[in-house]
């Protein structure tokens, strides 16, 4: 369906759309309010989905390419500074490899906002994050942790399930809040939250599920600030699967999955840092915090960039009036049809 602008506010909008979905005032009416000289109400400025995008991937490519390059710096006895390069030189091929990726995505994704706008962008950002992140869990060394061993299924469902589910929500917030009234935004914030909750079910080591690890008072006493974390996440997980539910007040419910997101994302580096304190006495505080800002940066560059790239590519779908599309075809089979059937020849 062809794009035509808006004769209100100049933007892109489909010719089949009933109003603009920018600033939602209907082409006929604005026509009329311009033919007559009567200026157009005053409308706040709707922000540039474009530029939107533009500038998450430049954050993204940034954070992926400085948390590779930032060096190592060892505080544990005698300080040394350990290059990137020197690590992965140590390293087998597919660690190697799955180091990698990270800074290539980076340095890519700058590439293509220097070289590409608008859907391509989105595109082509949405299929290289979702390319490097299959990538990077198939080759990837496996981690020893609290909750995980290097092969256990729950490794494999905190490390992809639960960002996707994290992004997925994002993404159905986000656009939420620009087509209040589509159902799409809804179900996508609810599939994530559900793929969440099911992470928490999933069995790790010794058939112990993340939930039932939140009940355990030795863990709490161990990484009680990290498990805050996890709490806070399976909450954003609940408000998630509420959004099947329309309410009344979206805005205010939007606003409050937002603050919920950012306090998670602000919330999860710091109290890692708190927790490494704790346990090692501050002695081993200073890798740490390099540690932290390493892991944080590359994970948050990915999501970031994946997040923004499919909420840009189903938002410009919806702006195009996919939804008022239907619509339009719909109520013209509607007038096409008679109201009622023809009369027959009168009998007598």
């Amino acid at each position: 369906m062809p794009l035509v602008p808006c004769p209100a506010c100049g933007r892109r909008m489909s010719s089949l759309a009933a109003s603009c979905p920018h600033c939602h005032r209907p082409p006929e009416a604005a026509a009329d309010d311009r033919a007559a000289g009567n200026p157009a109400p005053p409308r706040p400025e709707a922000p540039d989905p474009g530029r939107w995008l533009r500038t998450r991937t430049i954050l993204s490519g940034i954070l992926l390419l400085g948390g590779f390059l930032f060096p190592w710096v060892i505080t544990v006895g005698e300080t040394r500074v350990v290059w990137p390069w020197s690590a992965v030189g140590q390293m087998t091929g597919s660690q190697a490899v799955g180091t990698l990726l990270s800074p290539f995505l980076g340095g890519a994704v700058l590439v293509a906002a220097r070289l590409f706008r608008g859907p391509r962008l989105a595109l082509l950002l949405a299929w290289m994050a979702g390319l490097v992140w299959i990538l990077t869990a198939i080759l990837s060394p496996g981690t020893e942790g609290v909750f995980f061993s290097k092969h256990s299924p729950g490794a494999i469902s905190v490390f992809t399930l639960m960002p996707l589910g994290a992004c997925a929500i994002a993404i159905g917030n986000h656009l939420r809040k620009r087509f209040p009234g589509d159902p799409l935004p809804r179900f996508l914030a609810a599939s994530g939250g559900g793929l969440l909750v099911v992470c928490y079910l999933v069995p790790m080591d010794g058939g112990t599920s993340l939930m039932a690890t939140l009940f355990q008072p030795m863990v709490w006493r161990m990484i009680g600030s990290i498990l805050v974390v996890f709490v806070g996440l399976f909450i954003y997980a609940a408000l998630g699967v509420m959004s099947l539910k329309r309410l009344r007040d979206e805005k205010s419910y939007t606003r409050l999955v937002s603050i919920l997101a950012r306090a998670l994302l602000w919330g999860a580096p710091l109290t890692l840092l708190y927790a490494v304190g704790l346990m090692t006495q501050g002695w081993g505080l200073g890798t740490a915090l390099v540690l932290t800002l390493k892991l944080f940066a590359g994970w948050y560059g990915h999501w970031i960039l994946l997040a923004a790239s499919v909420a840009a590519l189903i938002g410009d779908r919806l702006a195009a009036g996919r939804a008022p599309g239907r619509a339009a075809r719909a109520s013209a089979g509607t007038r096409a049809r008679p109201a009622n059937p023809p009369a027959g020849p009168a009998t007598s």
